[in-house]
Protein backbone atom coordinates (compact mmCIF):
# COMPACT_ATOMS: atom_id res chain seq x y z
CA UNK A 1 0.00 0.00 0.00
CA UNK A 2 1.12 3.11 -1.29
CA UNK A 3 1.77 6.17 1.22
CA UNK A 4 -1.30 8.04 -0.25
CA UNK A 5 -3.25 5.17 -0.37
CA UNK A 6 -2.77 4.81 3.59
CA UNK A 7 -3.41 8.45 3.91
CA UNK A 8 -6.88 8.51 2.60
CA UNK A 9 -7.76 4.78 4.14
CA UNK A 10 -6.55 7.43 7.52
CA UNK A 11 -8.80 9.36 6.40
CA UNK A 12 -11.78 7.07 6.13
CA UNK A 13 -10.88 5.59 9.55
CA UNK A 14 -11.49 9.17 11.33
CA UNK A 15 -14.37 9.70 9.17
CA UNK A 16 -15.70 6.59 10.34
CA UNK A 17 -14.87 8.19 14.05
CA UNK A 18 -16.67 11.74 13.89
CA UNK A 19 -19.97 10.53 12.15
CA UNK A 20 -20.33 7.84 14.85
CA UNK A 21 -19.24 10.17 17.22
CA UNK A 22 -21.44 13.01 16.22
CA UNK A 23 -24.52 10.69 15.44
CA UNK A 24 -23.81 7.89 17.94
CA UNK A 25 -23.82 10.60 20.72
CA UNK A 26 -26.16 13.10 19.69
CA UNK A 27 -28.72 12.66 17.37
CA UNK A 28 -29.29 8.61 17.96
CA UNK A 29 -29.85 9.00 21.12
CA UNK A 30 -31.22 12.28 21.98
CA UNK A 31 -34.10 11.02 23.28
CA UNK A 32 -31.85 9.81 26.66
CA UNK A 33 -31.91 13.69 27.37
CA UNK A 34 -35.90 14.51 27.40
CA UNK A 35 -36.03 14.40 31.26
CA UNK A 36 -33.53 16.15 32.54
CA UNK A 37 -33.97 18.74 29.90
CA UNK A 38 -38.07 19.08 30.09
CA UNK A 39 -37.24 19.68 34.07
CA UNK A 40 -34.86 21.52 33.85
CA UNK A 41 -36.75 24.00 30.95
CA UNK A 42 -40.11 23.14 31.15
CA UNK A 43 -39.89 21.85 27.59
CA UNK A 44 -43.12 20.16 25.10
CA UNK A 45 -42.01 17.09 23.40
CA UNK A 46 -42.11 19.45 19.99
CA UNK A 47 -39.97 22.19 21.59
CA UNK A 48 -37.75 18.97 22.59
CA UNK A 49 -37.81 17.98 18.69
CA UNK A 50 -36.60 21.02 17.74
CA UNK A 51 -32.84 20.20 19.20
CA UNK A 52 -32.88 17.37 16.31
CA UNK A 53 -34.19 19.64 14.11
CA UNK A 54 -30.92 22.49 14.56
CA UNK A 55 -28.56 19.28 13.91
CA UNK A 56 -30.37 18.19 10.94
CA UNK A 57 -30.37 21.95 9.28
CA UNK A 58 -27.33 22.58 10.92
CA UNK A 59 -25.47 19.13 9.02
CA UNK A 60 -27.46 20.09 6.03
CA UNK A 61 -26.04 23.98 5.95
CA UNK A 62 -22.25 22.52 6.81
CA UNK A 63 -22.38 20.03 4.07
CA UNK A 64 -23.23 22.38 1.44
CA UNK A 65 -21.35 25.24 2.66
CA UNK A 66 -17.99 23.17 3.13
CA UNK A 67 -18.71 21.44 0.02
CA UNK A 68 -18.57 24.86 -1.92
CA UNK A 69 -15.62 26.16 0.06
CA UNK A 70 -13.50 23.57 -0.31
CA UNK A 71 -13.02 23.96 -4.53
CA UNK A 72 -12.19 27.61 -3.44
CA UNK A 73 -9.90 28.20 -0.19
CA UNK A 74 -8.31 24.90 -0.01
CA UNK A 75 -9.50 22.01 2.65
CA UNK A 76 -6.79 23.64 5.56
CA UNK A 77 -8.74 26.63 6.02
CA UNK A 78 -12.07 24.74 5.80
CA UNK A 79 -11.05 22.05 8.45
CA UNK A 80 -9.30 25.42 10.59
CA UNK A 81 -12.08 27.34 10.09
CA UNK A 82 -14.89 24.35 10.87
CA UNK A 83 -12.50 24.20 14.16
CA UNK A 84 -13.54 27.70 14.96
CA UNK A 85 -17.02 27.43 14.36
CA UNK A 86 -16.89 24.51 16.90
CA UNK A 87 -15.10 26.32 19.70
CA UNK A 88 -17.89 28.90 19.33
CA UNK A 89 -20.08 26.67 20.02
CA UNK A 90 -18.65 25.30 23.01
CA UNK A 91 -18.41 28.55 24.43
CA UNK A 92 -22.11 29.31 24.05
CA UNK A 93 -22.85 25.85 25.60
CA UNK A 94 -20.49 26.67 28.78
CA UNK A 95 -22.54 29.65 29.46
CA UNK A 96 -26.65 28.52 27.78
CA UNK A 97 -28.85 29.25 30.88
CA UNK A 98 -31.79 29.15 28.47
CA UNK A 99 -33.06 26.43 26.27
CA UNK A 100 -32.63 28.62 22.82
CA UNK A 101 -29.05 29.36 23.65
CA UNK A 102 -28.81 25.66 23.60
CA UNK A 103 -29.82 25.33 20.51
CA UNK A 104 -27.33 27.61 19.10
CA UNK A 105 -24.44 26.17 20.28
CA UNK A 106 -25.93 23.00 19.34
CA UNK A 107 -26.32 24.23 15.59
CA UNK A 108 -22.57 26.12 15.76
CA UNK A 109 -21.00 22.57 17.30
CA UNK A 110 -23.12 20.18 14.56
CA UNK A 111 -22.48 23.28 11.87
CA UNK A 112 -18.10 22.85 12.55
CA UNK A 113 -17.96 18.75 12.46
CA UNK A 114 -19.85 18.51 9.19
CA UNK A 115 -16.86 20.76 7.61
CA UNK A 116 -14.41 18.06 8.91
CA UNK A 117 -16.44 15.09 7.43
CA UNK A 118 -16.37 16.57 4.06
CA UNK A 119 -13.15 17.82 4.15
CA UNK A 120 -12.51 14.01 5.24
CA UNK A 121 -14.79 12.62 1.77
CA UNK A 122 -12.63 15.31 -0.22
CA UNK A 123 -9.51 13.74 0.68
CA UNK A 124 -10.82 10.35 -0.12
CA UNK A 125 -10.58 10.41 -3.81
CA UNK A 126 -6.70 9.55 -3.52
CA UNK A 127 -8.89 6.26 -2.88
CA UNK A 128 -9.73 5.47 -6.30
CA UNK A 129 -6.85 5.36 -8.49
CA UNK A 130 -8.45 3.28 -11.12
CA UNK A 131 -11.99 3.04 -12.61
CA UNK A 132 -12.42 -0.32 -11.70
CA UNK A 133 -12.43 1.04 -8.05
CA UNK A 134 -14.54 3.71 -8.52
CA UNK A 135 -18.20 2.36 -7.73
CA UNK A 136 -16.65 0.65 -4.77
CA UNK A 137 -14.84 3.55 -2.98
CA UNK A 138 -17.48 5.86 -3.84
CA UNK A 139 -20.02 3.35 -1.72
CA UNK A 140 -17.34 2.62 0.92
CA UNK A 141 -17.58 6.45 1.73
CA UNK A 142 -21.08 7.43 1.45
CA UNK A 143 -21.94 4.00 3.43
CA UNK A 144 -19.75 5.48 6.55
CA UNK A 145 -21.20 9.09 5.79
CA UNK A 146 -24.17 8.63 4.03
CA UNK A 147 -26.04 11.66 5.75
CA UNK A 148 -23.23 14.25 6.04
CA UNK A 149 -24.34 16.26 3.34
CA UNK A 150 -20.92 15.48 1.85
CA UNK A 151 -21.98 14.98 -1.86
CA UNK A 152 -22.83 18.78 -3.50
CA UNK A 153 -18.64 19.16 -3.97
CA UNK A 154 -18.55 18.18 -7.87
CA UNK A 155 -15.32 17.69 -8.13
CA UNK A 156 -14.96 14.65 -5.97
CA UNK A 157 -13.79 11.53 -7.90
CA UNK A 158 -13.84 13.66 -10.97
CA UNK A 159 -11.36 12.11 -13.02
CA UNK A 160 -12.47 8.50 -11.82
CA UNK A 161 -16.12 9.16 -12.65
CA UNK A 162 -15.55 10.92 -16.25
CA UNK A 163 -13.67 7.26 -16.64
CA UNK A 164 -16.83 5.33 -15.26
CA UNK A 165 -19.39 7.13 -17.62
CA UNK A 166 -18.63 4.94 -20.66
CA UNK A 167 -18.38 1.78 -18.38
CA UNK A 168 -22.07 2.62 -16.33
CA UNK A 169 -24.04 3.10 -18.61
CA UNK A 170 -25.63 6.79 -17.93
CA UNK A 171 -28.76 7.54 -18.71
CA UNK A 172 -30.24 10.44 -20.25
CA UNK A 173 -34.06 10.44 -21.02
CA UNK A 174 -36.41 10.34 -17.94
CA UNK A 175 -33.56 11.54 -15.54
CA UNK A 176 -35.69 14.17 -13.97
CA UNK A 177 -38.52 12.22 -12.75
CA UNK A 178 -36.33 9.87 -11.38
CA UNK A 179 -34.24 12.17 -9.50
CA UNK A 180 -37.45 13.58 -8.15
CA UNK A 181 -38.59 10.45 -7.30
CA UNK A 182 -35.64 9.64 -5.46
CA UNK A 183 -35.21 12.40 -3.57
CA UNK A 184 -38.96 11.99 -1.86
CA UNK A 185 -37.60 8.56 -1.42
CA UNK A 186 -35.24 10.34 0.90
CA UNK A 187 -37.47 12.25 2.56
CA UNK A 188 -39.82 9.76 3.37
CA UNK A 189 -36.95 8.02 4.63
CA UNK A 190 -35.61 10.87 6.74
CA UNK A 191 -39.47 11.70 8.29
CA UNK A 192 -40.19 8.14 9.51
CA UNK A 193 -36.78 6.68 10.89
CA UNK A 194 -36.38 10.15 12.37
CA UNK A 195 -40.03 9.64 14.45
CA UNK A 196 -38.59 6.50 15.74
CA UNK A 197 -34.48 7.42 16.66
CA UNK A 198 -35.65 10.33 18.78
CA UNK A 199 -38.95 9.43 20.14
CA UNK A 200 -38.86 6.06 20.63
CA UNK A 201 -36.46 5.48 23.62
CA UNK A 202 -38.81 8.16 24.76
CA UNK A 203 -41.89 6.00 24.33
CA UNK A 204 -39.82 2.83 25.88
CA UNK A 205 -40.27 5.06 29.19
CA UNK A 206 -43.66 5.58 28.60
CA UNK A 207 -44.47 2.03 28.32
CA UNK A 208 -42.79 1.37 31.78
CA UNK A 209 -38.93 0.76 31.25
CA UNK A 210 -36.63 3.03 33.48
CA UNK A 211 -34.24 5.27 31.52
CA UNK A 212 -31.40 3.33 32.24
CA UNK A 213 -33.51 0.03 31.37
CA UNK A 214 -34.56 1.81 28.03
CA UNK A 215 -30.97 3.66 27.05
CA UNK A 216 -29.77 -0.32 27.26
CA UNK A 217 -32.59 -1.41 25.26
CA UNK A 218 -31.95 1.73 22.62
CA UNK A 219 -27.95 1.22 22.75
CA UNK A 220 -28.94 -2.59 21.70
CA UNK A 221 -31.16 -2.03 18.75
CA UNK A 222 -28.99 0.61 17.14
CA UNK A 223 -25.61 -1.76 17.56
CA UNK A 224 -28.27 -4.53 16.01
CA UNK A 225 -27.80 -1.98 12.52
CA UNK A 226 -24.04 -3.34 12.25
CA UNK A 227 -25.74 -6.58 11.16
CA UNK A 228 -28.59 -5.76 9.20
CA UNK A 229 -26.51 -3.68 6.75
CA UNK A 230 -24.72 -6.51 5.84
CA UNK A 231 -27.59 -8.44 5.37
CA UNK A 232 -29.36 -6.20 3.22
CA UNK A 233 -26.32 -5.94 1.07
CA UNK A 234 -26.72 -9.57 0.61
CA UNK A 235 -30.34 -9.16 -0.02
CA UNK A 236 -29.76 -6.78 -2.79
CA UNK A 237 -27.39 -8.93 -4.92
CA UNK A 238 -30.00 -11.37 -4.49
CA UNK A 239 -33.15 -9.87 -5.30
CA UNK A 240 -32.43 -6.68 -6.61
CA UNK A 241 -31.58 -3.52 -4.61
CA UNK A 242 -35.21 -2.17 -5.79
CA UNK A 243 -36.94 -4.96 -3.77
CA UNK A 244 -34.52 -5.46 -1.24
CA UNK A 245 -35.43 -1.24 -0.57
CA UNK A 246 -38.90 -1.84 -0.72
CA UNK A 247 -38.54 -4.80 1.45
CA UNK A 248 -36.33 -2.20 4.24
CA UNK A 249 -38.75 0.04 4.15
CA UNK A 250 -42.36 -2.46 4.64
CA UNK A 251 -40.12 -3.27 7.57
CA UNK A 252 -40.09 0.04 8.83
CA UNK A 253 -43.74 0.41 8.26
CA UNK A 254 -44.43 -2.91 10.27
CA UNK A 255 -41.38 -1.73 13.29
CA UNK A 256 -43.82 1.30 13.35
CA UNK A 257 -47.17 -0.49 14.29
CA UNK A 258 -45.39 -3.12 16.65
CA UNK A 259 -44.17 0.04 18.36
CA UNK A 260 -47.45 1.17 18.70
CA UNK A 261 -48.33 -2.23 20.30
CA UNK A 262 -45.01 -2.37 22.02
CA UNK A 263 -46.27 -2.93 25.96
CA UNK A 264 -47.03 -6.75 25.22
CA UNK A 265 -43.95 -8.69 24.48
CA UNK A 266 -44.74 -10.12 21.45
CA UNK A 267 -45.05 -6.66 19.59
CA UNK A 268 -42.13 -5.19 21.30
CA UNK A 269 -40.24 -8.42 19.68
CA UNK A 270 -41.40 -7.63 16.74
CA UNK A 271 -40.29 -3.98 16.44
CA UNK A 272 -36.73 -5.21 17.64
CA UNK A 273 -36.22 -7.44 14.93
CA UNK A 274 -37.78 -5.13 12.15
CA UNK A 275 -36.17 -1.89 13.26
CA UNK A 276 -32.60 -2.60 12.44
CA UNK A 277 -33.56 -3.78 8.96
CA UNK A 278 -35.51 -0.15 9.03
CA UNK A 279 -32.50 2.05 9.28
CA UNK A 280 -30.01 -0.23 7.23
CA UNK A 281 -31.54 0.92 4.43
CA UNK A 282 -30.13 3.85 2.63
CA UNK A 283 -26.58 3.61 3.58
CA UNK A 284 -26.64 0.53 1.57
CA UNK A 285 -29.13 -0.39 -0.81
CA UNK A 286 -30.63 3.05 -1.90
CA UNK A 287 -27.21 4.54 -2.71
CA UNK A 288 -26.70 1.42 -5.03
CA UNK A 289 -30.36 1.85 -6.66
CA UNK A 290 -29.65 6.03 -6.92
CA UNK A 291 -26.65 4.42 -9.13
CA UNK A 292 -28.59 1.93 -10.92
CA UNK A 293 -31.27 4.40 -11.97
CA UNK A 294 -28.96 7.28 -12.77
CA UNK A 295 -25.21 6.25 -13.16
CA UNK A 296 -22.04 7.29 -12.43
CA UNK A 297 -22.15 10.63 -14.13
CA UNK A 298 -22.41 13.50 -11.37
CA UNK A 299 -22.84 11.00 -8.92
CA UNK A 300 -21.91 13.07 -6.34
CA UNK A 301 -24.41 15.88 -7.00
CA UNK A 302 -27.19 13.24 -7.17
CA UNK A 303 -26.25 12.15 -3.48
CA UNK A 304 -25.71 15.49 -2.30
CA UNK A 305 -29.29 16.54 -3.43
CA UNK A 306 -30.55 12.86 -1.94
CA UNK A 307 -28.36 13.77 1.41
CA UNK A 308 -29.97 17.13 1.33
CA UNK A 309 -33.56 15.64 1.28
CA UNK A 310 -33.08 13.06 4.13
CA UNK A 311 -31.58 16.17 6.20
CA UNK A 312 -34.94 17.74 5.43
CA UNK A 313 -36.57 14.72 6.60
CA UNK A 314 -35.28 14.46 9.48
CA UNK A 315 -35.73 17.55 10.19
CA UNK A 316 -39.38 17.75 10.23
CA UNK A 317 -39.97 13.98 11.32
CA UNK A 318 -39.44 14.55 14.99
CA UNK A 319 -41.02 17.64 15.12
CA UNK A 320 -44.52 16.40 13.64
CA UNK A 321 -43.85 13.81 16.68
CA UNK A 322 -43.55 15.69 19.46
CA UNK A 323 -46.61 18.27 18.08
CA UNK A 324 -48.90 15.19 17.87
CA UNK A 325 -48.06 13.94 21.31
CA UNK A 326 -47.97 17.21 23.05
CA UNK A 327 -51.87 17.02 21.10
CA UNK A 328 -52.86 13.82 22.08
CA UNK A 329 -51.01 12.82 24.95
CA UNK A 330 -50.02 9.84 22.81
CA UNK A 331 -47.69 8.44 20.50
CA UNK A 332 -49.79 6.11 18.64
CA UNK A 333 -50.62 9.05 16.07
CA UNK A 334 -47.03 9.45 15.39
CA UNK A 335 -45.68 6.06 14.79
CA UNK A 336 -49.17 6.25 12.50
CA UNK A 337 -47.84 8.68 10.95
CA UNK A 338 -44.09 7.44 9.95
CA UNK A 339 -45.68 3.83 9.47
CA UNK A 340 -47.60 5.53 6.32
CA UNK A 341 -44.76 7.53 4.95
CA UNK A 342 -42.93 4.52 5.10
CA UNK A 343 -45.10 2.23 2.73
CA UNK A 344 -45.44 5.48 0.67
CA UNK A 345 -42.16 5.32 0.50
CA UNK A 346 -42.21 1.79 -0.33
CA UNK A 347 -44.16 2.29 -3.15
CA UNK A 348 -42.93 4.99 -4.59
CA UNK A 349 -39.66 2.92 -4.82
CA UNK A 350 -41.28 -0.08 -6.99
CA UNK A 351 -43.18 2.66 -9.12
CA UNK A 352 -39.84 5.07 -9.85
CA UNK A 353 -39.66 5.32 -13.42
CA UNK A 354 -35.88 4.29 -14.79
CA UNK A 355 -34.45 6.79 -17.37
CA UNK A 356 -34.35 5.25 -20.90
CA UNK A 357 -30.29 5.06 -22.19
CA UNK A 358 -28.26 8.02 -23.41
CA UNK A 359 -28.43 8.99 -26.83
CA UNK A 360 -25.88 8.00 -29.29
CA UNK A 361 -24.18 11.00 -29.66
CA UNK A 362 -24.12 11.65 -25.92
CA UNK A 363 -22.31 8.10 -25.09
CA UNK A 364 -19.83 8.60 -27.89
CA UNK A 365 -19.12 12.24 -26.38
CA UNK A 366 -18.84 10.03 -22.94
CA UNK A 367 -16.36 7.63 -24.60
CA UNK A 368 -14.28 10.20 -26.15
CA UNK A 369 -13.87 12.38 -22.46
CA UNK A 370 -12.99 8.40 -20.67
CA UNK A 371 -10.66 7.83 -23.80
CA UNK A 372 -8.79 11.24 -23.19
CA UNK A 373 -8.96 11.22 -19.50
CA UNK A 374 -7.02 7.48 -19.77
CA UNK A 375 -3.85 9.57 -21.65
CA UNK A 376 -1.56 10.67 -18.94
CA UNK A 377 -2.28 14.32 -18.57
CA UNK A 378 -5.86 14.80 -20.20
Amino acid sequence: MTQPQRRAWTMVASMFVTVAIVYGLSFDIIGLFYNSLAKEFALSRAKFSSLATSFSLSFLVGGLVAGWLLDRIGAQFVVVGGAMVVIAGLLVASTASSFNAMLLAYFLIVLGVSAAINNVLHGGQQLVQRRTHTCDGCHVLRALGGRAGDGMDRNLFDRELRLAQCVSGVRGDGVTGALYTLALIYLGFGISVSISLVHEVIQLQEIGFSPERAGKIWGILLGSTILARPFMGYLGDRIGNRAAAVFSFAACGFAMIASIGSREIVWFALFCITFPLAVAAPAVVLAVFVNELLGLKRYGTFMGIMNAAVSVGLAIGPLVAGRIFDVTRSYTGAFEVAAVVSLITAIAIQLCPVPGPEPAAAVGQSGAIAAKSAVPGG
